[in-house]
């Protein structure tokens, strides 16, 4: 199933110019992996220099009420994460990150298989494993993933 739709743009494009409202919600239905369906929202990297790379978990801008993407904070709480950027969007562009489905995140420091995952510890922008049953995760592991690499996990991002 294409990820284009009737918006105009598919969830992979970036631009410097804003197509849609910050904030826009798509949801992709289930397509034929039987990985279930995804929901993308539409956001702007309000970062002066950095890029949001593939796996980059994204944290709310708390300087303003629009929803700007940032690298989210080290040990931030789970409701400022908005999403997690699936692809490149430079800085200042515009373009969609995923809040809820099956995606690449970014790790901080290594996690097992079924970890749930927090805003890293150590690192702006990363994941870190939760160190308790109890701890707020806006997603968790499908398999082990090593120190500073991607690996596939569901994402359940609340933030927006």
């Amino acid at each position: 199933m294409s990820n284009t739709r009737t918006m105009g743009i598919s969830v992979t494009d970036v631009d410097t110019t804003q197509l849609l409202p910050l904030g826009f919600e798509y949801h992709e239905p289930a397509s034929g992996d039987d990985k279930g369906a995804k929901v993308w929202i539409y956001i702007e990297n309000a970062e002066s220099s950095t890029s949001l790379i593939a796996g980059t978990v994204v944290g709310r801008d708390g300087s303003t009420q629009e929803v700007k993407g940032i690298l989210c904070p080290t040990s931030e709480t789970t409701a400022r994460i908005v999403g997690v950027a699936q692809h490149t969007i430079a800085a200042g562009s515009f373009g969609f990150v995923m809040k809820r489905g099956i995606g690449s995140v970014l790790i901080d420091t290594g996690v097992s298989a079924n970890a749930g995952l927090i805003s890293g510890n150590g690192t702006a922008g990363r994941a870190d494993a939760g160190t308790a049953l109890t701890s707020p995760t806006f997603a968790y592991s499908l398999a082990a993933i090593s120190t500073g690499d991607v690996g596939t996990c569901y994402i359940n991002c609340t933030g927006a």
